[in-house]
């Protein structure tokens, strides 16, 4: 099992440890940042798009220093099998890179270094406690060291306290 180690707590430590997206804090993303520190990885099952469910997709994008991490989890998940996974849709992706503002506050999401993944947010939606999501697929993440915050439990994230 490939674990994170000791992740970065706090903005300051989030830029150090993954660099910054958005170095003047114009809310446009730096070119830069996506040569430097992204990356395509491909998924060991298809997924489905939560937003396009009836669309697979069979990689995602996100950074760099995580990618052998997430691959890992998400290997795991896998290996109960496209078949069950699918039939019990369980296998909904909500995304991981994605540049933008955070739902709840005026500062980037965590999603803007691609080091956050969304499962299943149709079985564990934004500020939903009680949840369907499997306890197998939050044991993948959270014991490789991903943070998954109580009331979003379709969130795993490579760092805290941001």
């Amino acid at each position: 099992m490939i674990t994170l180690g000791e992740i970065p707590h706090g903005l300051e430590e989030l830029i150090n440890c993954y660099g910054n997206p958005d170095k003047d804090g114009d809310f446009i993303l730096d070119s830069y940042f996506v040569d430097t520190f992204l990356r395509i990885m491909p998924l060991p099952f298809p997924m489905r798009l939560s937003w396009q469910p009836e669309r697979l997709i069979q990689k995602i994008q996100c950074h760099k220093d995580i990618l052998p991490v997430l691959a890992d989890a998400l290997r795991e998940i896998g290996e109960k099998g496209f078949g069950y996974l699918d039939e019990n849709k369980f296998n909904w992706y909500g995304g991981c890179f994605n540049f933008r503002k955070n739902r709840r506050h005026d500062w980037l999401s965590v999603h803007s270094w691609g080091v956050a993944i969304d499962i299943n947010p149709q079985l564990a939606p934004l500020g939903v406690r009680k949840h369907k999501q499997p306890q197998f697929i939050i044991d993948a993440f959270t014991k490789r060291g991903f943070i998954n915050i109580p009331d979003d439990v379709q969130h795993f994230q490579a760092c805290d306290g941001y």
